[in-house]
């Protein structure tokens, strides 16, 4: 009896810890927007590694400039990375992402060079808010990268 209780009260220790770890180095967020489809999709779950490095080519989750709320966006240029410019698009190892004028003169006279921003887009080019209209990322405003998406619909 005491070797069953002793096993019990050792497996919820081991829960409670596993959960204190979890919720410490992870979040689950909600992609509330249809701007990285088809790799994300509106209403699909997301575990995010809370404080990653994040690189180029990396999914990651953001406070955005734009209404301070999380995005969910791709980082195509970080860690001083330059823009690649070419007839109005955006070239990146991950795709090419189309400027209209007032965002390639933006991103054309931006000297990037930090070691703490980064330029996120959204896959879905034509129907995302993103770097492309509020300039750069910094550091301190992302929460992390996304390990993997689920969708449960």
């Amino acid at each position: 009896m005491i070797k069953l209780i002793h096993y019990r009260t050792l497996l919820v220790l081991l829960a409670a810890v596993s959960a204190v770890f979890f919720l410490s180095q992870f979040m689950v967020v909600r992609v509330q927007e249809n701007s990285m489809q088809p790799t994300l999709s509106d209403g699909q779950w997301a575990l995010v590694w809370k404080g990653a490095e994040v690189h180029s080519g990396d999914i990651a989750v953001f406070i955005s400039p734009d209404d301070e709320e999380p995005a969910v966006k791709r980082c195509v240029l970080s860690a001083g990375e330059q823009p690649r410019i070419q007839h109005g698009w955006l070239i990146t190892p991950w795709g090419n992402w189309f400027l209209t004028e007032s965002e390639w003169r933006n991103l054309a006279q931006s000297s990037f060079s930090s070691e703490n921003f980064y330029f996120m887009v959204g896959d879905n080019q034509f129907h995302s808010l993103d770097s492309r209209q509020y300039g750069y990322i910094a550091r301190d405003r992302i929460l992390g990268k996304v390990l993997l998406g689920k969708s449960y619909d």
